[in-house]
């Protein structure tokens, strides 16, 4: 079972509607999907399949490292509110 913080994570709680990213990472996004898209154009068809699978992995991987630095920053978080309570 899946912890109550992981469960926020996947949720998007509302902070992650409400931020919005940097005019520079929309600009970093779109050159990336630009030289994304002319790489796979000069691919071959299975090429193209280890690509893809290779961005699901990249995708997994930055899910499971940003789940867990978001739990590691949620504890903190708690465990600093705690301390300062204490005073």
């Amino acid at each position: 079972m899946k912890s109550i913080i992981a469960k926020m994570y996947d949720c998007g709680q509302p902070s992650y509607e409400t931020i919005k990213d940097s005019k520079e990472y929309y600009e970093n996004m779109q050159e990336f999907c630009n030289c994304v898209e002319d790489f796979k154009s000069g691919l071959t068809e299975k090429q193209k399949k280890v690509f893809e699978k290779l961005e699901d992995l990249h995708d997994n991987m930055e899910y499971e490292s940003g789940l867990t630095r978001y739990v590691a920053g949620f504890k903190f978080g708690l465990k600093a509110g705690l301390e300062a309570g204490e005073d």
